[in-house]
């Protein structure tokens, strides 16, 4: 019940691909070549990049997405 309140008031700034079975969270910025895509580690959500994300977009395209059972993507151990 608290994830979902929690979906509601904090959609998903990007959007949701199914990927090998699991909603992943994808989240581009930018426009320009080329695009930088950011993985986070250590198990960190995509937030993680917010203000990289922020400064590269203003000349590149930026990616940044969630893994499996992280922030806004279903699977791994969250589900």
């Amino acid at each position: 019940m608290g994830s979902r309140s929690d979906d509601d008031r904090y959609p998903a700034p990007g959007r949701l691909l199914t990927v090998a079975g699991n909603d992943l969270h994808l989240y581009c910025t930018g426009t320009g070549a080329p695009t930088v895509v950011l993985e986070a580690g250590l198990g960190e959500p995509s937030l993680t990049w917010a203000g990289v994300q922020s400064a590269l977009a203003d000349d590149h395209r930026v990616c940044s997405y969630d893994r499996a059972g992280l922030g806004w993507s279903s699977g791994g151990d969250r589900d």
